[in-house]
């Protein structure tokens, strides 16, 4: 859910804020000069990434979930097949949490 005009909306996007960086090595015909990166948390609010869009209250939303996930450190796997945390809240059907999103000239709104 997001601020549109002042209404609230309830959208999709794309899961992530995409970011540039050039190849390593030259592309492949077709590939483009650059490699996107996905960055799904906002841990560093000070970066320049995150600095426009946390600081943009047209750009805060919220993200509902009914569980969601996290991949587990190596030290907390306990079999091989074992590299997720679920999360859901037992008593809410459905919740949310805080989020950003942004439009990309690329991918659209994100």
């Amino acid at each position: 859910m997001r601020l549109h005009e002042g209404e609230r909306v309830v959208d999709t996007g794309l899961w992530g804020y995409p970011t540039t960086r050039p190849r390593k090595v030259k592309p492949k015909p077709g590939q483009p000069d650059y490699v996107v990166d996905w960055w799904q948390n906002a841990r560093e609010l000070d970066r320049p990434l995150w600095r426009k869009s946390c600081g943009t209250v047209s750009h805060r939303c919220l993200v509902p979930f009914t569980r969601f996930s996290e991949p587990k450190a190596a030290a907390d796997r306990t079999a091989p097949d074992d590299r997720i945390w679920w999360f859901n809240i037992v008593d809410r059907p459905v919740s949310a949490f805080a989020g950003l999103w942004k439009d990309d000239r690329r991918f659209g709104r994100v």
